[in-house]
């Protein structure tokens, strides 16, 4: 039953995963054809800015907050005095927070990199990618993580 469970939620979690990939690709693909019109602040230096700020102050919480997120001591306490049929649900929760903050990291970034055409954006929004690569959802992690062995 537990297992099955597991499997289930694993599924769910790497769909949502995937989604953000999905996103990102959209977003990059919205530019490349021209849809949305990239360099919007190409000449204008105090925008350029601000906004290059504003993606690397987001990739510098976002990223470190997003891979500890699991390990909190709220997190592990809230999963591990759980209910039993209440902990894949917790979890699932605290899953999406931790996608949405890199969600939110990638995307900004990518629209940073082509609304000012520089290059740091473009490094910010590959460093969410590798770190979205750490949060990949498996049924290993989601036993570990919710300090419930496989049966």
């Amino acid at each position: 039953m537990l297992q099955e469970q597991i499997k289930k939620t694993n599924k769910r979690l790497f769909i949502e995963w995937m989604s953000v990939w999905i996103i990102g690709a959209i977003i990059i693909g919205l530019f490349e054809c021209n849809i949305i019109e990239p360099g919007a602040t190409v000449g204008n230096d105090v925008a350029t800015y601000y906004i290059n700020l504003i993606g690397i102050l987001l990739l510098v919480v976002t990223i470190p907050t997003a891979l500890k997120w699991m390990s909190l001591r709220i997190v592990k306490t809230r999963i591990a005095h759980a209910e039993e049929n209440k902990v894949l649900s917790i979890y699932v929760h605290y899953c999406r927070i931790r996608t949405s903050l890199l969600a939110l990291c990638g995307c900004s970034n990518i629209v940073c990199n082509y609304v000012t055409l520089e290059q740091s954006g473009a490094f910010c929004g590959i460093i969410t990618a590798i770190a979205m690569l750490f949060c990949i959802p498996s049924e290993n992690r989601i036993a570990i993580e919710t300090c419930r062995n496989k049966q």
